[in-house]
């Protein structure tokens, strides 16, 4: 999805996390942590900040952001993994 339009890939996938997130009944403010791996990180970097952060708002959960050669499929420009506290409440 998305070929070459890295900030629809970063939406999709955070709209996937959503997904995600409702089928374990979690919210946002349960995510603890992040890991994102970006193709083109310097070219690719102020927009995944931004995106970020537009999903997240005022919960800030640890980011880690690291740039990529490659990821597993061709046209893939972005990958975000979660680490989500069930027994935390937002």
């Amino acid at each position: 999805m998305g070929a070459g339009d890295f900030e629809l890939q970063v939406r999709t996938t955070l709209e996937n996390l959503d997904l995600v997130l409702k089928r374990f009944g979690a919210e946002r403010g349960q995510v603890a942590e992040t890991t994102v791996l970006v193709r083109n990180l310097r070219e690719n970097f102020d927009t995944t900040a931004r995106l970020h952060a537009e999903y997240f708002g005022e919960h800030r959960p640890a980011s880690t952001v690291m740039g990529v050669s490659d990821l597993a499929l061709p046209d893939q420009l972005v990958e975000i993994g979660a680490l989500v506290r069930l027994d935390a409440r937002p």
